[in-house]
């Protein structure tokens, strides 16, 4: 059963689902889950969660409404969805929608790794208009030479 969660306590249940990720997508699990704790109560985000009938954390979703060039969209920032459970992402998909659509949203957008742009663009409706490109930076304490 997929629900809206707006309690901070039950983001600790995610860590398994979160740990399943590439580490370039979460790089430091501890402060993710922190930030997801702070935003939850907020009007201005949301975090959907499926448990199964052991009410264990199967999927989660957690998107945030921000302004993006004076135009209001939601910004999925991160997703994982049950490899069992093939209508879980269509159905949290169709959720997010309806949320963004009730807050006056024009767009929902999405980081997603290159793999996985075609399924997203098939699926859901999205078109590839911005690519994200990241690069890991080496720290180093002395600057560049000019």
């Amino acid at each position: 059963m997929i629900i809206p969660v707006t309690n901070p306590r039950l983001v600790d249940r995610l860590i398994p689902l979160i740990e399943k990720l590439e580490q370039a997508e979460v790089p430091s699990i501890p402060r993710y889950l922190s930030y997801i704790k702070m935003a939850v109560p907020q009007e201005a985000a949301l975090l959907l969660v499926d448990f199964d009938d052991n009410n264990n954390a199967t999927s989660f979703l957690f998107a945030e409404g921000i302004i993006s060039i004076g135009e209001k969209e939601v910004f999925i920032d991160m997703a994982y969805y049950d490899p069992a459970n093939r209508k879980v992402g269509r159905e949290m998909q169709r959720m997010v929608e309806l949320w963004a659509k009730d807050r006056g949203c024009s767009y929902i957008a999405i980081f997603t790794h290159e793999n996985r742009v075609k399924a997203y663009i098939k699926k859901y409706g999205f078109t590839d208009k911005t690519v994200l490109l990241r690069k890991k930076l080496e720290v180093s304490n002395a600057l560049p030479n000019e």
